[in-house]
């Protein structure tokens, strides 16, 4: 199982949700691969609340606290998926999945309740990306399938990618 969010991303620019124009042929292939929801609105319009429902199944705001003063600073740095909050990751971990996470974002880092249930959790730091042109994107689907290959073949699986490029692309100046 497979799941990748990509922050920043609208369907209604996406071929495979009926945009006019071929945007997105690869995740059109996975559409027909696989499960494709046609009717999906974020939770909340903040990083750190859409992924707790998301991974949790729960209201997000199921996940708003505030956290130790090492953690002040931005309104973002005061939510925390609590560990009494059902995890998506820990039921496919105790159903025999092997599970991970590759993340571009530390905020959905272990520090913020996201860790739970996976047992490798990789968060790529901006800092440590080469340029934004792709690399980071690249580089965490590098991880994703490196992972994948280290896995026996019979091993089921359950994968979450996060991707903020288009985001980032959007919210940074050149």
């Amino acid at each position: 199982v497979l799941v990748i969010a990509i922050d920043g991303l609208r369907a209604d620019h996406l071929s495979v949700y009926g945009y006019d124009r071929d945007t997105s042929p690869t995740l059109g292939e996975l559409a027909l691969q696989g499960l494709c929801f046609t009717d999906v609105q974020a939770s909340a319009p903040q990083i750190l609340p859409a992924h707790a429902a998301l991974l949790t199944g729960c209201e997000p705001a199921i996940a708003r606290q505030f956290l130790p003063p090492e953690f002040e600073g931005t309104s973002e740095r005061r939510w925390h998926v609590p560990a009494r909050a059902p995890q998506l990751a820990v039921e496919f971990l105790a159903a025999g999945y092997a599970t991970a996470a590759f993340l571009d974002s530390e905020l959905l880092s272990t520090a913020h309740g996201f860790g739970l249930g996976f047992q490798r959790s990789e968060v790529l730091e901006p800092e440590d990306a080469e340029a934004w042109e792709g690399a980071q994107t690249k580089r965490i689907l590098g991880r994703f399938l490196q992972w994948q290959r280290e896995l026996p073949a019979d091993r089921p699986w359950f994968a979450y990618l996060h991707l903020a490029q288009l985001e980032r692309s959007w919210s940074e100046p050149e």
